[in-house]
């Protein structure tokens, strides 16, 4: 490689050829219609991305989504870390080096106290031993079959949300909110982000399934389908409750698996921190724990206190925040 690799930041235009790239680096669908969207300030500020360029082409990228987590009382300045993407044809260590150098820079001068974020097993080493990144967990993989566990019974009314009836979420989400444990690490959901995260993406088909009681909704869980061996496969990607309420969860549940089977699904997936008592009635409605996990690591910027955020068994943490990215 004669010529010098360049980094710099996202111009207007470039979302062609990272589109180009994520197809490189990828076996994900990827169009423009979703880098629109998963590049929306709807986290709450405008993305920080960084290309890596060889002779003008882009051959690598590192994108930040800065978002304000709550913790202690405490509004805390992150970036939450997407994927590092690097072209086959030119993969060395240096490329990553040089992204991850230049995002931390801007990172910096944005005032962002750390970023975090759930590295593959590919990238995982290297930030531990190179980029500084701190080991703060694993979020646990769960399934179910159904045929082994479907016997639920709840008297509570659940039923599948449209985007038009957004509005009767306005309340449960303040009351979420206003309910956060202020000893776990959280992030603020709006309608605004509901709508845009599960309504809008324009490659990946939400359900949203709620449960209602006295004219209030007291839970709402988010559903997606997937192919994996050939089989077709039902998971969970977020799960809110009110309040401390088994049959809440059961009525979900149940729900759900109404839904699942009417496609000829029997697998049910969830990734979940074991750390409340959602985690607990789960169990006790068939939910294992498998083999599998996936990485979750923060990398300090400019926390003088880093050592107050929590491990992960400690953080609000759904596959909301991960599964489209």
């Amino acid at each position: 490689m004669n010529s010098k690799v360049n980094i710099r930041s996202y111009n207007k235009g470039d979302e062609y050829a990272h589109v180009d790239l994520m197809w490189n680096s990828s076996k994900h669908i990827r169009n423009i219609q979703y880098w629109k969207w998963v590049n929306s300030d709807l986290w709450g500020h405008a993305p920080i991305i960084k290309y890596a360029t060889f002779e003008k082409i882009i051959i690598g990228s590192y994108v930040i989504h800065p978002i304000e987590l709550f913790f202690n009382n405490k509004i805390i300045k992150s970036g939450f870390a997407t994927q590092v993407l690097v072209h086959s044809q030119y993969r060395n260590l240096s490329i990553i080096r040089n992204l991850n150098t230049s995002i931390v820079d801007s990172c910096a001068e944005k005032s962002i106290d750390f970023i975090f974020g759930f590295p593959n097993d590919s990238i995982w080493n290297v930030n531990l031993r190179l980029f500084e990144w701190h080991n703060a967990g694993r979020i646990k993989y769960l399934k179910l079959d159904i045929n082994q566990s479907y016997k639920l019974k709840s008297e509570k009314n659940a039923f599948f949300l449209q985007e038009s009836e957004l509005c009767m979420l306005d309340k449960f989400i303040s009351e979420i909110d206003n309910a956060r444990n202020k000893d776990i690490v959280n992030y603020r959901v709006t309608i605004d982000w509901f709508k845009w995260r599960f309504f809008h993406n324009p490659l990946q088909y939400y359900k949203v399934i709620c449960v209602e009681h006295n004219n209030d909704i007291h839970g709402v869980l988010v559903l997606k389908n997937y192919h994996k061996n050939g089989g077709l496969v039902g998971h969970i990607v977020y799960i809110e409750i009110t309040c401390v309420n088994y049959d809440t969860v059961v009525s979900l549940m149940r729900k759900a698996f109404d839904y699942f089977e009417s496609i000829g699904i029997s697998e049910v997936t969830l990734w979940k921190t074991d750390n409340d008592w959602i985690m607990k009635c789960l169990k006790k409605i068939g939910f294992i724990f498998t083999n599998y996990y996936t990485n979750f690591g923060i990398r300090n910027i400019g926390m003088k206190d880093i050592d107050c955020i929590p491990d992960v068994g400690k953080w609000n943490i759904s596959m909301s925040n991960s599964d489209a990215f």
